[in-house]
């Protein structure tokens, strides 16, 4: 269970039939995040799969939506059937909901890649597009501190998840502007060999 979670002790939401479309947007809100709560995903991914203006509802005190948690969860079976049900509603509300950020400008990419789970990165990644000049929207997201996905891959060491993510950057670049600091990475073998250098100027 996630502390950060809204914890509200009047929500009460035991009725294990309970038809979540008879009820009002804010009843769904919250039982959705007791769902989450109580890390029922399975309900979670119903109410996704109903309401997809559930898909950007905040359920965490740091502003984090049941997207975020799941990541943060580690559970990238239930990371891949949300992200299923957010597409289910179209591109538009797909890149609304993956681009939604917390408190902390993180977006869910940010999470799993902050974590090293290269397959929660693909998943997200998968439903992806390029704005102008092939620019990706999800890659190029920045948070509070001006960092990338990319960028926090590399911060925390998780070299797997960096290198796939730097192989879907259309254009390859090798830097990217963290904290007003550049992170250079200077690759000794090709990516396939998956060795790397880097270092911070």
């Amino acid at each position: 269970m996630d502390p950060n979670l809204v914890d509200d002790p009047n929500l009460v939401v035991d009725e294990p039939n309970l038809v979540v479309d008879s009820l009002y947007p804010s009843d769904i809100k919250q039982t959705l995040i007791g769902y989450a709560l109580r890390s029922e995903w399975a309900e979670v991914i119903k109410i996704y799969e109903q309401h997809s203006w559930t898909h950007t509802s905040v359920i965490a005190r740091y502003g984090d939506t049941a997207l975020h948690a799941a990541v943060i969860d580690g559970n990238y079976d239930i990371v891949e059937q949300l992200v299923g049900a957010i597409t289910r509603f179209g591109q538009e509300n797909a890149m609304k909901a993956l681009l939604k950020k917390n408190e902390g400008g993180n977006i869910p990419l940010h999470l799993a890649a902050s974590m090293g789970c290269m397959q929660m990165c693909r998943c997200i990644v998968e439903v992806d597009i390029y704005g102008e000049d092939d620019i990706s929207l999800l890659l190029c997201s920045r948070n509070n501190e001006s960092e990338t996905p990319l960028c926090l891959a590399a911060l925390n060491s998780k070299k797997d998840a960096f290198l796939f993510l730097h192989t879907k950057y259309p254009n390859k670049r090798k830097s990217t502007i963290v904290e007003g600091k550049v992170v250079r990475l200077f690759f000794t073998v090709p990516l396939s060999e998956n060795i790397l250098n880097w270092q911070i100027t």
